[in-house]
């Protein structure tokens, strides 16, 4: 979904939140529409990658987001004390 499409997504009701997913290069940011699709953020036709996580929710929320989310297929290790 292009940048400019967001705001009609988001005016219209058809997207519900942000799920970032780490890629190899930074964080990728879907939108989850009305349907549960999961659609990349993108500029150009290319996906939008964020090197900072902070950055990239900080965006999302200033898009007008209130559920900002990571992904479930990430899974944290447990760091022992």
């Amino acid at each position: 979904m292009e940048f400019a499409e967001v705001y009609v997504g988001l005016k219209i009701g058809a997207l519900k939140e942000v799920v970032f997913e780490p890629g190899h290069q930074g964080w990728m940011m879907f939108l989850r529409d009305d349907e549960d699709a999961l659609l990349p953020l993108t500029k150009a036709g290319q996906a939008c990658v964020f090197e900072s996580l902070s950055r990239a929710s900080e965006l999302a929320r200033m898009l007008g987001f209130r559920q900002v989310s990571l992904s479930p297929k990430i899974k944290f290790s447990k760091r022992s004390r």
